[in-house]
């Protein structure tokens, strides 16, 4: 398939009302289900998917495109976490393994990026954003009105302090934990932003709409918390994070301001133990 047979069509994506239902679903399911079935299973669906792509309209050729490149980065994202795990890291400590294994999210870049240089997406939050935007507590669209950079440190004073009371400050590895914290927190942060609210999030608004989007992509981004070892109550939980996280990312119109929320609350979960 041409390049430019995927550029055709209207400027604007988006499913009919009915079909909307079936892509959310799909979308989601596909994350769950990935997470749940062989590789074969996995990698079988998504040629199937390439292949029925072929054969739709520009909007449902570019969902089921992307719902291929989800599942074929789940499993180039398991092989490369474990392969730097088990080959390329045995001289490192456990903690500094678990944190350079995050390295391993490259293998959902490589098919979403390939997607994306074909064809962009109309709403792309693959950028730095503003800071002075503005946002609203607690409904993103709705509250009270506050720009990105004051409410970026009002949440990111809010998950300190409550992370504060679980954190143990007299541990002898502190600062060694602290270490591999922000080790961890700097290449999770930045790859999971530019997977779910840089290629995804864009993808997902244009096909359904801002308020859609971000629904459906907090609900994937969930239950994608499934196969890094967290039961099904925390992704539910990471899921309703999710929606402030890609809230925050339309709004600022970039990533930046996501990625240091996302950043300080990946060396919280650090240091209280979630993740060494």
């Amino acid at each position: 398939m041409s390049k430019a047979g995927l550029a055709a069509g209207p400027p604007r994506l988006g499913p009919s009302a009915g079909g909307q239902a079936g892509a959310a679903a799909g979308f989601v399911g596909a994350m769950l289900l990935v997470q749940l079935t062989p590789a074969w299973a996995g990698l079988t669906a998504a040629a199937l998917l390439i292949g029925l792509a072929l054969f739709q309209q520009r909007a449902g050729r570019i969902l089921l495109l992307t719902i291929a490149s989800i599942l074929t980065g789940y499993w180039l994202s398991a092989w490369l976490g474990a392969w730097l795990r088990a080959e390329s890291l045995t001289g490192f400590a456990e903690p500094a393994r678990i944190a350079l294994s995050r390295l391993g999210l490259i293998g959902y870049v490589i098919p979403l990026s390939l997607l994306y240089i074909c064809v962009k997406p109309d709403n792309s939050y693959l950028a730095a954003g503003r800071f002075g935007n503005i946002i609203y507590f607690p409904l993103v669209w709705r509250g009270i009105k506050d720009p990105v950079w004051r409410s970026l440190l009002i949440s990111s004073a809010v998950v300190t302090v409550s992370f504060l009371f679980v954190i143990d400050f007299g541990q002898d590895r502190l600062l060694q934990i602290l270490g591999y914290s922000v080790l961890f927190a700097g290449i999770n942060a930045a790859l999971e932003e530019v997977v779910w609210r840089g290629y995804l999030l864009s993808r997902l608004v244009d096909l359904m709409g801002e308020l859609k989007g971000v629904l459906v992509c907090s609900a994937a981004f969930g239950f994608y918390h499934y196969s890094i070892g967290f039961p099904w109550a925390i992704c539910i939980l990471f899921g309703v994070l999710g929606i402030w996280l890609s809230g925050l990312a339309i709004r600022a119109q970039g990533l930046l301001p996501v990625f240091l929320l996302h950043f300080v609350m990946n060396i919280l979960f650090g240091l209280s133990g979630m993740i060494f």
